[in-house]
């Protein structure tokens, strides 16, 4: 529209065209948008469905770092306690003469 010429004489017909050809750009604009708005809307979901996985890892990860954290306590426990076994028979052996003092 802008590439053509504005001829001296402006009838009906010139801005009949003129009006057609504006109309059918705001039709392109128009369907442009949409297409835009479909996109737009679809990362909006990819995102909201991200969000929610983030979430839910999440809350996974503090449950397996509470069971990490369990496990640890425990082993420290079973440590102590081999701890304490392995002096009392070492205690036992050293009194019974089984290892040499």
């Amino acid at each position: 529209m802008a590439d053509e010429e504005i001829p001296e004489k402006v009838d009906l017909t010139f801005l009949a065209k003129q009006g057609k050809q504006v109309l059918a750009e705001l039709r392109d604009m128009r369907a442009d948008n949409q297409e835009r708005d479909k996109k737009l809307d679809k990362i909006a979901n990819d995102v909201s469905e991200l969000q929610i996985t983030m979430a839910a890892t999440h809350a996974d990860i503090g449950v397996i770092k509470q069971g990490v954290e369990d496990q640890s306590e425990r082993l420290q426990t079973v440590e102590g306690r081999l701890n304490t076994v392995d002096s009392r028979l070492a205690r036992i052996e050293k009194h019974t003469g089984l290892v040499k003092a």
